[in-house]
C-alpha cells in the first residue's frame, strides 16, 4: 500500500481495532501484572496509577502507525477521535473478555469499553496533531523517530496527560469507594470524561495543523480556539502529498516533505 495514501474503506478503523486487541494482549495486561508484582504495590495503585500510565499509550499504537505510514488518514480531528476511539473499542473488548471469564460483571465490563474509546478519542487528537507535521517517513524506523520525538511535545503530551488522569480517577472510585457509591462515582466520571471529549471536538478546529500548544488547558480554561484569530486558517485549496501525507501548496511540484514530484 502506497505511503500517505488514503486507504479503503473502514480499513483504518479495522486496523485501529485490531491495533487496541494485540497492544492488550502482547504489551498492556502482560506489563500490568509485571510491574504490579514488580513493585509490589497494592491492586488499588495498580489500577490508579500503573493502568494509566501503561494502558492509555498502549492502546492506541495501531492509530500511531497509521499516523507514522498513512498520515492522510489523520487529516482531520474527527479521524484522531474516531481511529483513537477504535483503539479504545478494541482494547477494552479483549480485557473485558478476560475479567468476564474470571467472573466480572458484564455490565461493568460493557461500560468500560466505552470508557476505553471515550479516553482514547481524546489521545486519538493528539496523534492527528502529531500525523500532519512535516517529518520523514522514509521507512518506519526514521518514521517513528519523527513521531516520537513529537510525541514528547504539549501538543500532544497535554490530550494523553488528560487521558491518563481521567482513566486514574475512573479506576480509583471503584479500587477506594465500596459498593454501589463506587461504581456511581465511576459512571460520573467517565461522563465528564465524555464531555471533556465534546467539548474538545465542539472548540478544537478541524484541521490537526492549527491546534497549538497547550490547547486542552486553554480549551477548558481560555477562549474557544475554534475562533481564534491568532491562528492562520488553512490555505485557500491546499492539498496533501501523496506519498507522505503532508500538506503542500496548491501550485507545488515538489512535497517539501519527502521531495517526490507531485502528480
Amino acid at each position: 500500500m502506497p505511503k500517505g495514501r488514503e486507504l479503503g474503506p473502514l480499513v483504518p478503523e479495522i486496523f485501529a481495532i485490531f491495533g487496541g486487541i494485540i497492544m492488550a494482549f502482547i504489551i498492556a495486561l502482560p506489563l500490568n501484572t509485571l510491574l504490579a508484582k514488580g513493585t509490589g504495590a497494592a491492586p488499588g495503585v495498580v489500577s490508579t496509577i500503573i493502568a494509566p500510565l501503561v494502558e492509555e499509550p498502549t492502546k492506541v499504537l495501531g492509530v500511531v502507525y497509521l499516523a507514522m505510514m498513512f498520515p492522510i488518514v489523520l487529516k482531520k480531528k474527527s479521524r484522531g477521535i474516531m481511529l483513537g476511539a477504535m483503539g479504545g473499542l478494541g482494547f477494552g473488548f479483549l480485557e473485558s473478555v478476560i475479567y468476564v471469564i474470571q467472573g466480572a460483571n458484564v455490565f461493568m465490563r460493557v461500560w468500560t469499553i466505552f470508557g476505553h474509546m471515550v479516553l482514547s478519542g481524546i489521545v486519538g487528537i493528539g496523534i492527528a496533531v502529531i500525523a500532519v507535521r512535516s517529518f520523514e517517513r522514509s521507512s518506519l524506523k526514521t518514521a517513528a523517530g519523527g513521531f516520537f520525538s513529537n510525541a514528547l511535545k504539549i501538543e500532544f503530551l497535554s490530550f494523553l496527560i488528560l487521558a491518563m488522569v481521567l482513566h486514574g480517577l475512573s479506576n480509583a472510585s471503584l479500587a477506594f469507594i465500596s459498593g454501589d457509591a463506587g461504581t456511581v462515582v465511576m459512571i460520573l466520571i467517565d461522563l465528564i470524561a465524555l464531555f471533556c471529549l465534546y467539548w474538545l471536538n465542539k472548540v478544537l478546529p478541524e484541521d490537526p495543523s492549527m491546534i497549538k500548544g497547550n490547547v486542552v488547558t486553554e480549551a477548558f480554561f481560555g477562549r474557544t480556539l475554534a475562533k481564534r484569530t491568532d491562528v492562520a486558517p488553512a490555505p485557500a485549496g491546499a492539498r496533501f502529498c501523496p506519498h507522505c501525507g503532508t500538506r503542500i501548496s496548491p501550485n507545488a511540484e515538489f512535497c517539501s516533505s519527502c521531495g517526490k514530484k507531485l502528480k
